[in-house]
């Protein structure tokens, strides 16, 4: 979601608002650096603004996997809300500096190979997926 007003242009009217992305998978978004999977922003002859026209964005309960951009990428947003999401092997999201009053919360982060659920990939996972491919009963993959 992108507003860019050129300046060759009069335009009317205000900016987006009561937007809600949630329950979607998205998967393997942006290979080849083409951008990130949810850009929210708003541009004045190609320049970021400063203030908020967008309002009540709410990116809910959606899972990314494996996206090679920033997967969240968002700035003049009043009320942005970002709750609930699963972001596998991603980036981390982005939010800009010129959002107001944004509730970030409940996001949950897992990195590729992470069979322990703990935040990394080490020694400690490729020992536990050994035990689990030799079926050791006391074994379970958290992830």
């Amino acid at each position: 979601m992108r507003t860019d007003i050129p300046a060759s242009r009069i335009i009317e009217g205000t900016g987006a608002e009561h937007i809600q992305i949630s329950n979607n998978v998205f998967t393997e978004c942006n290979f080849g650096g083409r951008g990130d999977v949810i850009t929210i922003e708003s541009l004045l002859n190609g320049e970021r603004l400063e203030n908020t026209p967008l309002a009540d964005i709410r990116i809910l309960n959606n899972e990314f996997h494996a996206c090679y951009q920033a997967p969240v990428n968002a700035d003049n947003v009043d009320g942005l809300t970002v709750s609930g999401n699963v972001f596998r092997d991603c980036a981390a999201y982005a939010i800009g500096n010129h959002c107001a009053n944004p509730v970030i919360s409940s996001n949950h982060f897992f990195t590729q190979g992470d069979c322990n659920a703990d935040g990394s990939f080490n020694l400690a996972d490729v020992i536990l997926l050994q035990k689990w491919l030799l079926t050791d009963p006391d074994t379970e993959l958290a992830d």
